[in-house]
């Protein structure tokens, strides 16, 4: 299995794998949680000398000793830049084998390494993380596969997902959870001279990778020697067919029939390649990312070693007298 990095095409991939299909397969944003070696009021004046001299503002990108709140958890500092985002705080967590409490000094890092990868900004951070942070925990990360096809050639045969649309971008799930997926235009956003399609999921390291069942498909005519259709499945057919042909959504319509009819018609339907994640192909694309940003596991740690980055401190539980 062999990576490449590419700058061409009008846009950049961090590593790509391009598999027989002329599919590329990457991964875009990613999530990463560290432990911090040093308090994070430090952290946060450290990552100040960091940015200022590639133009960082602290007033307009930065937000100070916020209070805790449901959206930004544990985090106090907020921080900002040119697509880069830390959020620096103090996490809590039980220690059940000593009975006390523990206070540790994080930060959450989420970046674009397909835009970012090889910048002197990108340089500049590594070097932050790595004099600074220590066993990073990748949270959640998109992983995205783009095809050289027209979006209407992208059909998703079954998707038990809440199902969105807005503005030509097609949503199955719900935004920032595990399983998340999005078919947009790719040509489009990126005003390239060619056709493309991104398929891209969202995906939290903790939990099993899952893909819905999507087809990259050509229409095609009746075949010979396929199984003849009933009567009630050759009506669906002719009604979805008449349905493309006019102009309108075939796929919505035909996650509507049946399941074992649908099943039936597909292959008179439409032909072309089912889309089959392979896994070597996304751990291979993941394991990169731990060696790039200091990764240490995709399960959640609390690592109790190394004191000099950990305060005891007791505190009374809330709990009825």
């Amino acid at each position: 299995m062999k990576f490449r990095y590419n700058k061409g095409g009008g846009f950049t991939y961090q590593n790509e794998y391009v598999d027989s299909y002329g599919f590329t397969h990457s991964i875009d944003n990613i999530i990463v949680d560290y432990y911090l070696t040093c308090p994070y009021k430090l952290a946060t004046t450290l990552l100040f000398d960091v940015l200022a001299p590639f133009g960082f503002i602290q007033d307009s990108g930065s937000k100070l000793d916020m209070l805790p709140s449901f959206r930004y958890e544990y985090y106090r500092n907020l921080i900002w830049y040119d697509g880069f985002t830390f959020s620096l705080g103090k996490y809590s967590h039980y220690d059940k084998v000593h009975g006390s409490w523990l206070e540790l000094d994080v930060m959450r890092f989420k970046v674009n390494p397909n835009k970012h990868d090889g910048t002197p900004l990108m340089e500049a951070v590594i070097r932050y993380i790595r004099n600074n942070c220590k066993d990073g925990y990748l949270v959640r990360y998109d992983y995205a596969v783009d095809i050289k096809c027209p979006l209407s050639d992208v059909v998703v045969l079954g998707s038990r997902k809440e199902k969105g649309l807005y503005k030509g971008t097609r949503y199955f799930g719900q935004r920032h959870k595990h399983g998340y997926c999005k078919i947009y235009d790719k040509q489009v956003e990126q005003h390239l001279d060619y056709e493309l399609t991104r398929i891209e999921y969202t995906f939290c390291s903790d939990n099993i990778p899952v893909f819905d069942d999507i087809l990259i498909r050509a229409p095609v005519d009746l075949q010979n020697g396929r199984e003849a259709l009933p009567a009630q499945a050759r009506l669906y057919l002719d009604m979805l067919q008449e349905i493309e042909a006019l102009g309108g959504d075939m796929e919505s319509y035909a996650q509507r029939i049946n399941f074992r009819t649908r099943k039936k018609i597909e292959p008179y339907l439409c032909s072309g390649i089912r889309l089959r994640v392979d896994s070597n192909i996304l751990d291979c694309l993941v394991n990169c990312l731990f060696d790039k940003f200091i990764i240490s596991s995709a399960e959640e740690p609390v690592n109790t070693e190394g004191t000099d980055f950990i305060t005891d401190f007791d505190c009374k539980l809330p709990f009825p007298e």
